[in-house]
């Protein structure tokens, strides 16, 4: 094991699931834009990692950098929602408590029941989800990456949203008009984010 040196490289970087809810002329539909899982990155071994982020700061710094994708697509930039970021840091902290990556709790309850538990009105609604690491080196499939400052993990994670279909529609769909972000980042560096759409 003397030839390995550094951080370990985990594989399957980024777990992502994307979906969003439209609301259809004779009630509420639901599309699922994209509803799988890319692997979950897990350790390989045990690491120490330190968890110096600041959540709240990477949570704002992914609301930035989405709206630097939507100007550069020619969007107009949405408004930060805190109701509604508070409804993706529960949902994110949910899943780092549960160890999981998904749209759907181990309930069973999903976007949908989230916003409706919370009171929080929207006759859509989308959501995009991820799994990361932070201070890890993570195997991106085209690069191994380490995110080292809250801003190389905020744009780090929108870059694999972005690199994705779903991910990517939900961010640059035009009927949005806000959105909020949570992110837990656990004791072994294992970052969780979900992003919420109305």
């Amino acid at each position: 094991m003397s030839s390995i040196v550094g951080k370990i490289i985990k594989i399957g970087s980024l777990g992502l699931v994307a979906v969003v809810f439209v609301s259809l002329q004779f009630g509420t539909g639901v599309a699922v834009v994209d509803s799988t899982v890319d692997d979950v990155a897990e350790p390989i071994a045990n690491y120490s990692a330190s968890t110096e982020a600041n959540a709240t700061a990477v949570e704002r710094m992914v609301h930035a950098e989405v709206n630097r994708e939507r100007e550069a697509n020619g969007l107009q930039p949405i408004a930060y929602d805190d109701e509604l970021a508070a409804i993706a840091a529960g949902h994110s902290e949910d899943m780092a408590e549960g160890d999981y990556v998904s749209h759907t709790q181990p309930d069973g309850d999903g976007m949908r029941e989230r916003y409706n538990q919370a009171g929080y009105a929207c006759s859509g609604g989308g959501e995009n989800v991820a799994q990361t690491w932070w201070r890890e080196s993570i195997d991106t499939g085209e690069e191994t990456v380490e995110y080292d400052t809250e801003q190389e993990l905020a744009a780090g994670i929108v870059a694999q949203w972005m690199q994705s279909p779903g991910h990517r529609k939900n961010i640059l769909r035009t009927g949005w008009r806000v959105e909020g972000i949570g992110v837990e980042i656990t004791n072994s560096g294992e970052v969780f984010v979900t992003q919420n759409f109305c």
